[in-house]
């Protein structure tokens, strides 16, 4: 469960002929460092992306990925939790700053943009009921205007199944639904264009491995298999392959990962192959407290 949100990145990267991206509302908070698949006590963690070079079958990095807008760089405190993250430009001067903050409880109660100048531009609130269940989000501008809201509804088990849009500055403001299997694990997913709609434009499904880990992700318009993504991971439970299906069960693509460690057991470097061909090497630098 602690690699789900980052699944969840690369099905949406899969779909995203698809889905309506620009109406994906926040997703649940990856606040802590077992969230976000990162073990030991870190500090700090700085992301960078090139263009994979294969000289005689030996991979080095090459420029800037075409993808990348800059590096980022997350700090976390003793307990794990996120402080702040740090979004540079392409010339590696600070674009803005997002900064973290949390109740006494440690959830996630607000998230604060603030620019290279140092004032801040927007601030999200995370709202919750008595039972600690998540039930609003509301952003705001500099100027303390509410600009964007979703709601949330959950189950008598504490269980996001609703998030719906409120307010937007986006084209469309639908909503989400979830569904859940037995061990409490999303196991689909609906989007509405529109709130009023009363059909979703597509779903889709997971299923997961005795650890608890997707193994498969397939989307549904109406009745209708579009695509399938089948995952595959190595001991560490990162994934080493994904690979696309169309409705036939005809291959599209397929996208092969292999990591390199630092002797804390996080990767550090991970290259993607597309397809058999080397296309982009991922660099983390980890820094430790």
């Amino acid at each position: 469960m602690k690699r789900f949100a980052v699944i969840i990145f690369i099905v949406f990267s899969f779909f995203c002929d698809f889905t309506f991206a620009q109406m994906v509302p926040p997703r649940k908070p990856t606040s802590q460092l077992k969230e976000i698949g990162l073990v030991g006590n870190v500090r700090s963690l700085r992301i960078t992306s090139h263009m994979a070079v294969d000289s005689f079958g030996t991979i080095y990095k090459g420029k800037k990925a075409d993808y990348w807008r800059g590096d980022v760089v997350t700090n976390f405190d003793r307990e794990g939790y996120k402080t702040d993250a740090l979004y540079y430009d392409k010339e590696g001067k600070l674009n803005h700053k997002v900064v973290y903050r949390y109740s006494n409880t440690r959830k996630r109660t607000a998230r604060e943009t603030y620019g290279s100048d140092g004032k801040m531009s927007k601030r999200s609130v995370y709202l919750y009921d008595q039972k600690g269940n998540k039930i609003a989000f509301r952003g705001y501008n500099s100027q303390g205007a509410i600009f964007e809201v979703y709601a949330y509804k959950n189950n008598d088990k504490g269980q996001e199944i609703e998030e719906v849009c409120v307010q937007t500055e986006q084209s469309t403001c639908g909503k989400y639904t979830h569904e859940y299997d037995d061990a409490g694990r999303v196991s689909k997913l609906c989007r509405f264009v529109s709130t009023r709609s009363s059909k979703p434009d597509n779903c889709e499904t997971y299923t997961y491995d005795a650890e608890g880990r997707m193994v498969e992700a397939i989307l549904y318009q109406g009745d209708r298999l579009i695509y399938k993504v089948v995952f595959e991971y190595d001991s560490s439970g990162n994934i080493t392959t994904q690979t696309k299906y169309d409705r036939l069960g005809l291959m599209l693509d397929e996208v092969a990962y292999v990591y390199t460690y630092d002797k804390r057991g996080n990767w550090i470097e991970r290259v993607e192959y597309v397809d058999g061909i080397a296309r982009y090497m991922v660099l983390r630098e980890v820094q430790y407290h």
